[in-house]
């Protein structure tokens, strides 16, 4: 049972090290923007709020549950992303019954994110209309695209390569099973560069998204001493 599926199934085609320059690129860019915007609004980084989502729950519960959706899995995945970059160049441990397991919630993972920054967007003109975006809507929009595109990526390498572990990427499969005859060497390069750009530039744009906390939420301005 082959669960080590090789480099063409998941970068296509195209050098590695761009992505890897693009990555570093991306996360030097994402530290930046946590130091620009920690030194501008000190009060908007308590970890209780942007962590836990705390004061949001009793104001605005079904807010905060699309949130929690869109905001922990994200970190969920990101883990997930630095475990698979550990496996690859320290020591091979995703191997055997892990494979799938990992496989399987970095899917679903990506599967719950998506649909809630969708519904986060949708929401907007349709019960928030009124008043400020709950959240910056550039950034739902990325994440939306950004989680849709990797399905797409997830369905193509699937659909080229037809691993027996596919079962794992429940999401993914059932994408890949519309995708007759496999996909191309190009469809393979398009798709995952194109999910690979809207991820990184969702990573380096993270700092600069704005929620807008209603009613008590709002963070009190510092006091003058």
């Amino acid at each position: 049972m082959n669960l080590e599926p090789g480099r063409s199934a998941f970068f296509g085609a195209g050098p590695a090290w761009l992505f890897y320059g693009a990555g570093a690129l991306s996360l030097a860019l994402l530290f930046w923007g946590l130091a620009r915007r920690s030194g501008r609004e000190p009060v908007g980084w308590d970890p209780r709020r942007w962590l836990l989502l705390g004061p949001l729950w009793p104001v605005a519960p079904v807010r905060a549950v699309l949130l929690a959706l869109a905001w922990w899995p994200l970190w969920l995945m990101a883990l997930g992303s630095a475990l698979w970059q550990a496996h690859l160049w320290l020591f091979p441990f995703l191997r055997g019954p892990l494979y799938p397991g990992f496989s399987w919630a970095m899917d679903w993972l990506g599967a719950v994110f998506t649909i809630a920054c969708g519904a986060l967007f949708l929401l907007r003109f349709i019960v928030w209309f009124k008043g400020p975006a709950p959240v910056s809507l550039w950034a739902l929009l990325l994440g939306s695209l950004t989680g849709f595109s990797g399905f797409v990526a997830e369905a193509a390498r699937l659909s080229a390569t037809r691993p027996d572990w596919a079962w794992s990427s429940s999401v993914g499969m059932r994408l890949a099973e519309l995708w007759i005859g496999g996909a191309t060497d190009t469809a393979l390069l398009v798709t995952w560069w194109a999910h690979a750009g809207l991820g990184l530039l969702a990573l380096a744009l993270l700092p600069w998204v704005r929620v807008a906390w209603p009613g008590p939420c709002a963070p009190e301005p510092p006091v003058a001493s």
